[in-house]
């Protein structure tokens, strides 16, 4: 089957690289493995896919439990609303496996990849980092390796910003696209967990046969990682030849390979989440910035600056990088207030209380991505009609953090230690605004040990600044601070 970014049956589509399925505009959640287990259904649509077949091409050699098939197809039927005894769309064939029967329609790529890029037309600001991505991609086109660092806080739009880029290059030229995620790991960790996923995901998609090939002849001991792509004769085979293989043999092939992938398409890498990346992924991206052949290579890296703990490797390499002019980086700051506004004009074009809604928006939010859209969906559910037009109610200013958007600080505070925690809370209490002696005063500590403690947060750009020094009427010095947003406090 030709490649398309959408597969659409029924109401649903079923959106190929960001591994997500959608009724409409709502987001059914399915966990990427069920999602990646309903493509491989529809794309061979009235077939019969054995048990065996489906556990070797979305499990590979993972162990796990037999039960984890009959599970995501659970999954896939809860999200599709699909009967097991009269099915639409997922049919079991007796103890066999499963076949998809349900309808398919699969436009034409350029088509489909119009609708991608239209897919952003709510997406407010970020033309200027998007622009510098353009040019970071067309230095990659000359054979310029680019590496390029995408940075900020969680929810203020990396991943937005990559989709929209990602988008636009898929619609305009000749590109491979590899996608891994860096994943907390407690321990070692598996080394180049990235960057395998990124090779795994971009070799099963259909019609890249070639490059099983490319990576077997140049990456011998890269595909042994992936054995799920290999017969048992061709993994036995590269055990084999690659025996007592060591790391520095790892690196040297993958810069081989790329030169190979690369010479007549360009690559972009995108490793997201950094901050949780194992050390190997780093030391290969050190090689290979380092090496000076030309290559038509991109990497994008995301991640947090507020979770890069003191003496994380990223911190140093990113550093030596800058120094020898190896690598961009790319910081998200905050929306504007004109560009809230702009988001909540396209989100409500026909309220009449825009104005209102935007100073509202942009106060609680200042400008965090993800903060403006979860509150924004929060109020649209509870705007009124009067007279043909959407209002605000009575003493909506009163409204709390979404849930959604709870969970998401709630997870960051959780990453605090207890010290810290008690610090911020102590804060909250106080105001937006608080000084470093009335904290140390309600929790009888030393002023010194606070000021310590909110360097440390201020350094990892975690919840609060500091604002002023100020002096007390006594003569005590004081450090005031506030927190970075109103959700926070």
């Amino acid at each position: 089957m030709e490649r398309v970014p959408y597969l659409i049956f029924g109401p649903f589509r079923l959106d190929t690289e960001k591994k997500q399925i959608w009724r409409g505009d709502e987001d059914l959640r399915l966990r990427q493995t069920a999602v990646e287990l309903l493509q491989m259904l529809v794309e061979n649509a009235g077939e019969l896919l054995t048990k065996e077949e489906i556990f070797r091409y979305i499990w590979g050699a993972k162990r796990v439990t037999r039960t984890a098939l009959a599970v995501c197809i659970s999954d896939i039927r809860k999200a599709l609303n699909d009967d097991v005894r009269t099915p639409q769309y997922i049919a079991t064939v007796g103890r066999k496996g499963y076949r998809y029967i349900g309808p398919t329609v699969v436009g034409k790529p350029s088509a489909l990849l119009e609708e991608s890029v239209a897919g952003f037309e709510s997406v407010v600001g970020r033309q200027e980092e998007l622009g510098l991505l353009e040019e970071y991609f067309a230095k990659a086109r000359r054979g310029q390796r680019q590496v390029v660092f995408v940075t900020g806080e969680p929810g203020i739009g990396k991943t937005t910003l990559v989709e929209m880029f990602l988008a636009r290059v898929r619609a305009d030229w000749r590109v491979r696209i590899g996608r891994g995620q860096c994943l907390e790991q407690y321990g070692e960790g598996e080394p180049y967990l990235p960057i395998l996923e990124a090779l795994t995901r971009l070799c099963r998609e259909p019609g890249n046969a070639p490059i099983v090939e490319l990576l077997s002849r140049y990456a011998p001991t890269w595909m042994v990682q992936m054995p799920s792509l290999l017969s048992r004769v061709e993994l036995a085979s590269l055990q084999q030849r690659n025996q007592g293989a060591n790391q520095q043999r790892m690196l040297r092939e993958m810069a081989e390979a790329l030169e190979a992938l690369t010479q007549e398409n360009v690559f972009v890498l995108v490793l997201e989440d950094l901050h949780w990346s194992d050390y190997s992924t780093l030391e290969l991206l050190s090689y290979l910035v380092q090496r000076q052949e030309r290559l038509r290579l991109l990497v994008i890296g995301t991640y947090r600056p507020a979770d890069l703990v003191t003496g994380h490797p990223l911190k140093k390499l990113k550093r030596e990088m800058q120094v020898r002019r190896q690598c961009e980086e790319l910081p998200l700051a905050l929306l504007s207030h004109e560009e809230v506004a702009t988001y909540i004009r396209k989100s409500l074009p026909t309220s009449q209380a825009l104005s209102a809604l935007a100073e509202l928006v942009y106060r609680r939010t200042e400008g965090n991505a993800l903060f403006m859209i979860n509150v924004v969906n929060m109020l649209r559910g509870q705007m009124v009609e009067r007279d043909g037009h959407l209002e605000l109610p009575v003493g909506v200013e009163d409204f709390r953090v979404p849930e959604s958007l709870r969970q998401v600080i709630e997870e960051k505070i959780d990453r605090l230690s207890t010290d810290d925690r008690q610090i911020l809370e102590a804060a909250s209490v106080e105001g937006r605004e608080f000084s470093s002696a009335a904290i140390a005063a309600a929790m009888g500590r030393d002023v010194i040990d606070i000021e310590e403690r909110c360097a440390d947060l201020i350094r990892q750009s975690q919840f609060i600044q500091e604002t002023e020094m100020r002096k007390w009427p006594d003569g005590t010095s004081t450090v005031r601070y506030e927190f970075l947003h109103a959700v926070y406090h």
